[in-house]
């Protein structure tokens, strides 16, 4: 009993050092089918620092592997129970390189707001300006799922007191993921993400280290 209350102490003093960073919508990085150039996106999103969100996303194949893409995630502030929403647009190149394997290149700027239902805090502070930007490897298991690895580098998201719209702070995001197959247009995505969230802050890199996780589907058409 005292190992339990403990370890769970542990984890609540950890994610208490953790700062408070802006979030953004998660684009799955895996190909488009040429014959279903469309994909609509849906899924949960948890972060212990801070939120607990709903996101959705559509993503339109351009031609030779370049594709662009919108989402909106909302949700609520774990730890004030505050609100939040964001927007953001994403852009990319992905590429097969056989019927295996597929490389890329993945980036995203955003807007996103997470003040909502709090008249104090002002709109610069609770707003930034969240811009993500990495490379992404992954591969296909006899068509049945796709895996992937996604590292990615994130500026603008340390929501510090007193820091103006455009955010401080660097954070590295090491996303895994897979996409389970329901069908020949339906996956199922199962998403971690360890963050170090700002390895230039005041904080030590390892204070600003958390993991995301995200359940959700997509619908090729």
């Amino acid at each position: 009993m005292f190992r339990k209350i403990f370890l769970v102490g542990l984890i609540f003093a950890f994610e208490a050092l953790a700062q408070y960073t802006a979030t953004s919508t998660h684009f799955v990085p895996i190909p488009l089918h040429p014959d279903a150039p469309s994909r609509v996106a849906v899924g949960f999103d948890f972060a212990p620092t801070p939120s607990f969100e709903l996101e959705a996303g559509y993503i339109y194949q351009l031609g030779a592997g370049f594709d662009i893409g919108a989402g909106l995630h909302g949700g609520v502030m774990g730890l004030k129970n505050y609100g939040i929403l964001g927007l953001d647009v994403m852009f990319r190149f992905l590429k097969p390189l056989d019927e295996t394997v597929f490389i890329g290149l993945q980036g995203q700027v955003g807007y996103v707001y997470t003040g909502i239902g709090n008249v104090s805090i002002a709109l610069n502070a609770g707003s930034a300006l969240p811009v993500t930007a990495g490379f992404v490897l992954g591969g296909v298991v006899r068509e049945l799922s796709r895996f992937y690895f996604f590292p990615a580098v994130e500026f603008g998201q340390t929501m510090n007191a007193g820091d103006p719209l455009w955010k401080s702070g660097i954070g590295l995001r090491f996303t895994v993921g897979s996409a389970i197959s329901l069908s020949d247009t339906t996956y199922l995505v199962i998403e971690t993400r360890p963050r170090i969230t700002n390895f230039v802050g005041s904080l030590s890199a390892l204070n600003t280290f958390t993991i995301d996780a995200t359940l959700g589907l997509l619908f090729d058409f």
